[in-house]
């Protein structure tokens, strides 16, 4: 028998509310302004200065972000605003008979000859670290055209550089940009604002974007859970940022293609409910795990959890820990409830500046008459709606304007 899809409008508004109530704290996990533009401005100076070079094999060097940077899904750290920018050196005049200890060392010359690089530079097992302190690190890994992928993929050193590895991160990062383009279909429109309001060469740093869509803020959200998670865990090792990165976009596109939904938040949690479903080789079926990059071949983002099973235990762990909290956010009552919940999730400072950003507005908001109330659970709404009941506004003199 088919079941008739049931809409709750009560419950809708308070997903909603919800899920507004993310998207800022996703905006308080973004880099600050400033921090971004010192980045910016270094990415630029590190890759002019790599590219400037008298030496034949580094003329030719094409510069480019990698990692959280290039797919717009940077997380500010726990405790402070150092970050880290992954930077990308490719050296096209070379082929895979280079040693790769040579072509790092080539690179790590480069950046020596700076005066100032030189006195900041510190060596990284298969990479050089340029190092501002309390700001961010600059980490810029040496790569070389891969033969055997015939779209642009890459041949980047293995820690112990003696081999080369297979890689592809600009390939990575345009099949994430385009499965983060995929537009939802959701049955009722009222949420649909948040969402939409969503040769020698150095690539442009990426503009910033301040409404990101749902994957990549559900990314945004899943790394600042698995950070606050992993906190107090020093003998685990967190799941890494690509893994989440990958199967949150693969289950983002499958559920975009295949599904329609109430709103933002329900769509939010089925992608964190359907990580799992998106690991491409499990030992009891294929004798090993993996999570391919399949922008390339060869380039296993769990190769770590075949030599290391507790690494896998640590990823389903925190899924499970991870989709039960942010289901729950929808089931509590009362916004003191919640801001408890969501602190437990994502962190103390995130969720307490956008409240108290929050609570300031609300003053502002009462005396217009502008201010909604999701019902159950407190939290304001951008959009009235049958179910939202209005604040009317207050002098706190002992009754209400009207």
């Amino acid at each position: 028998m088919n079941q008739i899809h049931r809409f709750d409008e009560r419950l809708h508004q308070c997903k909603v509310a919800l899920f507004q109530l993310l998207e800022a704290i996703g905006r308080e996990l973004d880099l600050n302004p400033s921090r971004r533009e010192d980045a910016e401005t270094r990415y630029t100076a590190v890759g002019s200065w790599l590219v400037d070079s008298d030496e034949d094999r580094l003329k030719a060097s094409q510069v480019f972000l990698a990692g959280s940077t290039a797919t717009g899904t940077n997380v500010r750290p726990l405790g402070g605003d150092e970050h880290d920018v992954d930077l990308m050196c490719v050296l096209p005049t070379l082929t895979r008979d280079a040693s790769p200890s040579e072509v790092k060392a080539l690179v790590g010359r480069r950046l020596a000859e700076n005066a100032r690089y030189s006195e900041i530079l510190e060596e990284m097992a298969r990479c050089w670290r340029i190092v501002y302190a309390n700001e961010f690190h600059l980490d810029i890994t040496p790569a070389i055209p891969n033969p055997d992928c015939g779209n642009g993929g890459l041949l980047v050193p293995d820690k112990q550089l003696r081999r080369w590895k297979p890689s592809h991160p600009k390939g990575f990062r345009d099949r994430f940009d385009r499965r983060a383009l995929l537009v939802p279909r959701f049955r009722d429109e009222v949420s649909k604002d948040a969402l939409m309001a969503d040769r020698s060469s150095v690539e442009p740093y990426p503009a910033y974007e301040l409404i990101k869509g749902v994957l990549r803020r559900a990314v945004q959200l899943l790394k600042r859970h698995r950070d606050v998670y992993f906190e107090d865990k020093s003998t685990l090792s967190p799941p890494i940022s690509v893994i989440i990165t990958e199967l949150a976009a693969r289950a983002y596109a499958y559920l975009v293609e295949k599904h329609v939904f109430d709103n933002e938040f329900d769509l939010l949690l089925h992608v964190v409910k359907m990580l799992p479903a998106f690991i491409d080789e499990r030992p009891q079926s294929d004798g090993k795990w993996a999570v391919w990059n399949r922008a390339t071949q060869g380039e296993n983002f769990a190769e770590k959890w075949n030599r290391d099973g507790a690494r896998a235990d640590a990823f389903f762990h925190w899924q499970r820990v991870a989709e039960a909290g942010f289901a729950r956010l929808a089931d509590l009552d009362g916004r003191d409830a919640i801001a408890a919940e969501l602190r437990s999730l994502l962190g103390s400072r995130p969720v307490n500046k956008v409240l108290d950003d929050q609570t300031a507005a609300i003053s502002a908001a009462r005396k217009n008459q502008s201010l909604w109330v999701a019902p159950k659970v407190g939290l304001i709404t951008a959009t009235a709606s049958s179910a939202a009941a209005p604040v009317r506004a207050n002098t706190f003199f002992g009754r209400p304007d009207v």
